[in-house]
């Protein structure tokens, strides 16, 4: 996770579609009184963002300060949920970190970075049963980025909905969900032109690859769920969460951000998809497929992207 954390705190501010933007902004934000940043630069950007932001510039002027505390939050709140839910194996939870999207976006959005990383920290305490504090902090994530609250989901797939929660009843929600992505991205662009909003409605470059990485992993989860656990157990109906919200990355990829707040529960499941075969040799062959494949996946995402590799 060191690595990570230099990584996202010294990239160079090419890298990453919205990494300069957000850069000036930290400058201008820290520029202005609190009561002129909420009325001036609270649409569009969240209060609780606004105030860190502020507060940090106060203590460091520096643009740079903003990417470090970003890798500062990511760092921490994805190492707690690794070492929480993925057992011993940091190695092939890392690895899957990097390649399954997550580290991807936390280098380009940075509100919604910061956002998804506190989520994910609750993830483990609401598997602790310590449901009020999981719920503070998605309701603090939201305030770094609104559409955290999506992730308030986790409490009916993981903890409500159990009964007739399965791979089948998966796949049919699924291709509902596929059929209605169209209407519902036409709905969201027309409220996005009404209100002015500042997110946008993106198209998609298919996304099959890792549906069908989600589809084998969703496979592996169902024929062996009998002898997982409950926390196991909750990790694969987020993961079928997964699974449906990406269905419709394959119509848009509007709903790929959703779909990265719940990814990181797929990660546990990869890991014990490995581990939990019982002959040594067979294992050690098993893990060696899933580390060549799961390194190939991250190659192949950032093979496209030439500045990936710019530092300050």
């Amino acid at each position: 996770m060191l690595g990570i954390f230099f990584y996202i705190a010294f990239r160079d501010y090419s890298v990453g579609a919205d990494t300069a933007g957000y850069a000036s902004s930290y400058i201008r934000h820290g520029s202005m009184s609190f009561q002129e940043l909420y009325l001036k630069e609270s649409f569009g950007n969240e209060v609780g963002y606004l105030f860190v932001t502020k507060l940090l510039y106060l203590l460091f002027p520096q643009k740079r300060a903003l990417l470090v505390f970003q890798a500062i939050v990511v760092v921490i709140c994805n190492g707690y949920f690794i070492k929480k839910t993925c057992g011993k194996d940091y190695f092939l939870a890392i690895l899957g970190f990097l390649a399954f999207g997550m580290f991807g976006f936390h280098i380009t959005g940075i509100r919604q970075s910061i956002a998804m990383s506190i989520c994910i920290l609750s993830y483990p305490l609401m598997q602790e049963k310590k449901n009020i504090l999981s719920i503070l902090l998605i309701i603090v994530a939201s305030t770094f980025h609104f559409s955290a609250l999506v992730f308030l989901l986790v409490f009916i797939f993981a903890k409500i909905w159990k009964k007739h929660n399965s791979l089948f009843t998966t796949a049919i929600l699924t291709i509902i969900f596929i059929l209605v992505a169209q209407p519902l991205q036409s709905f969201l662009s027309t409220l996005r032109e009404k209100w002015e909003m500042y997110e946008t409605i993106e198209g998609t470059n298919s996304g099959l690859i890792f549906f069908a990485v989600l589809l084998l992993i969703s496979l592996f989860a169902e024929f062996n769920k009998k002898n997982f656990s409950d926390k196991q157990l909750q990790n694969v109906r987020v993961n079928y969460l997964s699974l449906i919200l990406w269905g419709g990355r394959l119509v848009s990829r509007t709903f790929e951000r959703p779909c990265l707040y719940f990814l990181p529960t797929s990660l546990p499941i990869l890991i014990e998809a490995v581990t939990a075969e019982q002959d040594r040799k067979t294992r050690l062959v098993l893990y060696c497929i899933v580390v060549f494949l799961v390194s190939a996946l991250f190659l192949y995402r950032f093979s496209s992207i030439d500045f990936v590799f710019s530092f300050v």
